[in-house]
């Protein structure tokens, strides 16, 4: 399954054949394991597995002879075990994660849903921010002439550390 998952994946992400171009075989010696041989060092490969680089697939679902893995209908659906599992998708809009009942981690987590707006004026991202319609925002989601606006106001925390 993972010869398969690295095919799929350098199908469909566009990084996906460079990252794993140095990979010359994947072995399986046990449920619990996978090695990677490489023909080459590659030392940024270990971020690659994250989820939001490679994805894993569920193989109940991606497995299926003769289905096509680009046209499976959880691309648009994803399946997870996370602490919030998917529930809707409006492209361009936004995308719904409502809590995952079975989460390992009870009772966490403590929100019942998180809303995932996408906006691309990067006014309407302040302003939301501001007014309280949106709580976080990933890396500079505003102007970077608001910055300081916004920081003397005192309203919005700002992390400058990262997210390491």
């Amino acid at each position: 399954m993972l010869h398969q998952l690295i095919e799929y994946t350098t199908q469909i992400h566009p990084r996906a054949r460079s990252t794993f171009a140095n990979v010359s075989d994947i072995k399986t010696p046990d449920a619990l394991a996978a090695v990677f041989e490489l023909s080459h060092s590659a030392p940024y490969l270990l971020r690659e597995f994250a989820a939001g680089e490679t994805p894993i697939l569920p193989k109940h679902i991606y497995d299926v002879p003769g289905s096509d893995p680009l046209k499976n209908a959880n691309n648009n659906a994803p399946v997870g075990t996370g602490p919030y599992v998917f529930s809707e998708w409006v492209r361009g809009s936004h995308i719904v994660y409502k809590r995952n009942p079975n989460y390992w981690d009870n009772p966490k987590p403590y929100l019942d849903q998180l809303i995932v707006k996408f906006q691309q004026d990067a006014v309407v991202r302040t302003l939301a921010l501001e007014t309280g319609d949106a709580d976080i925002a990933y890396r500079t989601p505003v102007a970077l002439s608001e910055i300081a606006r916004l920081k003397k106001e005192g309203k919005l925390g700002f992390e400058t550390k990262g997210n390491n």
